[in-house]
């Protein structure tokens, strides 16, 4: 596992990923797998809640062998028909390899979550 030199990425595309979150276990619809040869740099996360109840909402770094990094939110309170960003293009992060960002809401189907990235290789 090396992670690319982004100094001398050849390739940079632009990204976007959407999606309702479940409650069961947590979601990981948002890889970087071993030996992909790239890094995603995650320019924003917007979660939006799109039921007519408060919401909570658990967002964090994990391997995907199931290894534990980091919280980014852990049970956020997400008011009902609001939308609020979690990570913004002025404090972006970059998943290496071996890493995804795995999320849940309290209640399933209710809380959207979409993030943009930059795929760099």
């Amino acid at each position: 596992m090396a992670n690319p030199n982004i100094v001398t990425a050849t390739s940079i595309e632009a990204k976007v990923e959407t999606f309702l979150l479940k409650t069961q276990g947590s979601q990981s619809r948002f890889d970087n797998p071993v030996d992909s040869g790239k890094v995603f740099k995650i320019n924003t996360i917007v979660a939006c809640n799109v039921s007519d109840f408060d919401r909570t909402l658990r967002i964090f770094l994990a391997r995907p062998s199931g290894g534990f990094i980091a919280n980014i939110t852990q049970d956020f309170p997400l008011p009902k028909q609001t939308t609020f960003t979690v990570i913004s293009s002025d404090t972006p992060i970059y998943l290496m390899e071996n890493m995804r960002v795995q999320s849940r809401a309290n209640v399933n189907n209710t809380v959207r979550l979409t993030i943009s990235y930059e795929e760099i290789s």
